[in-house]
This record gives C-alpha cells, sequence and structure tokens, in this order.
C-alpha cells in the first residue's frame, strides 16, 4: 500500500557562563565576565512509500523530501577595574575598561531522495537510489549535487541446485556501488573574513585599532564526493553454526574539503 510519514524535530541548548573576581583575589583589580549563547536546530522529513507484492515480485519505492536548519548565537562581555566590585557581573558598564563580543552562524540543508528495491522470489534483490543535496554552506553554483547507488544480491542459497549440494546454509553474493557527499565546512568558507582586534602603532605614541585580512574565501568549493564499489559473498555452514564472510572495498574520495595552509600576508597563519 501507500504511506505517509511526517516527522519533525528540534533541539535547542542553552548556556550562561558568569565569571567575578574580587578586590583581594585580583590584588586590588576586580573584574567580571558575562556569556550567553544559544544553538537551535530544526528538522523535517517527509517519507512517501509504496509498498506492493504480485506474485513472486516485490517492490518498495520510497520518496523523501528532508531539511535541516542550524543557528548558533553568541553575546558576552567582559570588564575590569569594577567600580563597585559588590555588583560583579550585573554592572559591567562601571569599569574601567570593558569589551563586548557577539558572533552569529547559521546553515540549512535541503535533500531529496528517491529508492526502489526489487526482488524476485527473494533471491535476486536490486536497490536503486538518487539522492540530490544542497548546502547553503556552498557558493549557488555549487550549492546542489547528486549522488546515485545501485546495489545488487543474490541469495543462491534459495537456488535448487545450490540445496541439492547439502554444503550451504546460507549462500549470498552482493555487489553495490555508490556516491556519498559531505558537507564538513564552517558556514561562510566561501566568504572572505578580517580580523579585529589589531593595533598598530603610528608616530603619535598611541595605538590605533585597525583590521587586517582574515581567512580568504574561496567560491569554487563544492562537495566532497566519495565514489565506493563493495563485493560480498556472505556464507554458513553446519545449519548457521558457522558464517564466513568475505568483502572486497574500493573508495576513491575526490575534491576533498581540507583546509590547507597559506602565506601569512594573503591571510594565512
Amino acid at each position: 500500500g501507500l504511506t505517509l510519514d511526517l516527522q519533525a524535530i528540534g533541539d535547542w541548548t542553552f548556556f550562561n557562563n558568569k565569571r567575578w573576581s574580587g578586590t583581594y583575589v585580583s590584588n586590588h583589580n576586580p573584574s567580571a565576565s558575562k556569556t550567553n549563547n544559544q544553538s537551535k536546530m530544526y528538522q523535517t522529513t517527509a517519507n512517501l512509500t509504496y509498498d506492493k507484492t504480485f506474485g513472486m515480485h516485490h517492490v518498495t519505492a520510497t520518496a523523501v523530501v528532508e531539511t535541516q536548519q542550524f543557528r548558533w548565537e553568541n553575546l558576552s562581555g567582559s570588564a575590569s577595574g569594577l567600580k563597585f566590585p559588590e555588583l560583579k557581573y550585573d554592572n559591567l558598564a562601571q569599569a574601567n575598561s570593558t569589551a563586548v563580543n557577539s558572533d552569529f552562524s547559521a546553515w540549512q540543508l535541503l535533500s531529496y531522495l528517491g529508492r526502489i528495491n526489487y526482488s524476485f522470489n527473494d533471491r535476486y534483490l536490486l536497490s536503486v537510489s538518487l539522492r540530490s543535496d544542497g548546502s547553503s554552506k556552498f557558493a549557488k553554483d555549487h550549492r546542489f549535487s547528486t549522488f546515485p547507488a545501485l546495489a545488487l544480491a543474490w541469495n543462491a542459497s534459495e537456488e535448487k541446485f545450490i540445496k541439492d549440494i547439502n554444503v550451504f546454509s546460507k549462500l549470498k553474493l552482493r555487489a553495490s556501488w555508490g556516491k556519498t557527499g559531505s558537507q564538513a565546512i564552517s558556514p561562510y568558507a566561501t566568504l572572505s573574513g578580517y580580523n579585529t582586534g589589531i593595533y598598530y602603532a603610528y608616530d603619535t605614541g598611541g595605538r590605533t585599532n585597525g583590521i587586517q585580512m582574515g581567512n580568504p574565501g574561496n567560491l569554487d568549493l563544492k562537495w566532497e564526493v566519495t565514489t565506493q564499489t563493495d563485493l560480498g559473498v556472505e556464507m554458513g555452514f553446519l545449519k548457521g553454526r558457522l558464517n564466513i564472510e568475505l568483502d572486497y572495498f574500493h573508495k576513491l574520495t575526490e575534491n576533498l574539503l581540507l583546509n590547507k595552509s597559506i602565506p601569512y600576508y594573503i591571510g594565512g597563519g
């Protein structure tokens, strides 16, 4: 029959940290800090499945649409030389020196999956799937990538001529090939950044706040793709008391997402 499964999950994390050093502990330079950050993750999945058996044929077709969203925010403040140490971290503005920092990060993932599983008399098995993923971590021209997969299996122990040998309690030959993807980069790796909190000294004898080039972005980043082939055989003897499984794997990864060191003068370090 035809079934529809809808799921939605959410994960929220909140973090609050407060620190304070009093007058005597800090050698008459009381200080305090306060940090708040939160992360939110949402995931939705819509799974439509059609399952049908007719005669010795069994078919299962599946279509899936999945979304993921992640968001992280941070706000922190610190102060030293508190004018009213007894107020601790609840009045950071009344101090000789203060610092404020904030940060934000977010990304989204949209996935489509189609898969068909077919079996004939539980002897010959076939599985074909096609997956497409789109990640906001990549630039527009490289956002989506497609990953096909194919698997075949033969339950040879169900064949009459294998049963007549009376050696195997199980004999299964299988082969599979497929591609998978990885988006293991920071959400803004394609964008160039700048480092703040940099000071420059001039002839005036003082120093001036400034910025410098940070990690340079790379708009050509794309999905890391791994292609894997697997050939295997499963054998059972003595009514399942002895089982042997042999596999041959070949894996090739392309477009590896790996940080590369570059000279400091163009943003490296």
